[in-house]
């Protein structure tokens, strides 16, 4: 299974996270992006990766990681919902 995949985000991330919010699991990161600009390219708007993406499907679904502090959900993560056009790089 290639991870470099441009459909691996929605061929296998995506249905994980699906089924993990659908029963309230606690979701916690493996690392915590400290700026927008880790997770996003402030000059395109492209997410870095399914990493990125993974934060942005939970940030648009305002599931907040449970090893998020409401400081950083409020700072680093929730003003990514008002990015008004991510677009995923191909």
């Amino acid at each position: 299974m290639a991870t470099t995949s441009p459909n691996f985000f929605e061929q296998y991330n995506k249905p994980f996270l699906n089924q993990a919010l659908k029963r309230g699991d606690d979701v916690a990161l493996g690392t915590i992006p400290n700026s927008k600009d880790k997770v996003i390219d402030l000059k395109t708007g492209s997410l870095h990766g399914n990493f990125a993406k993974e934060l942005d499907y939970l940030v648009r679904n305002n599931y907040k990681p449970v090893n998020v502090s409401p400081a950083q959900w409020g700072t680093t993560f929730a003003p990514l919902r008002s990015a008004s056009s991510f677009r995923t790089r191909t």
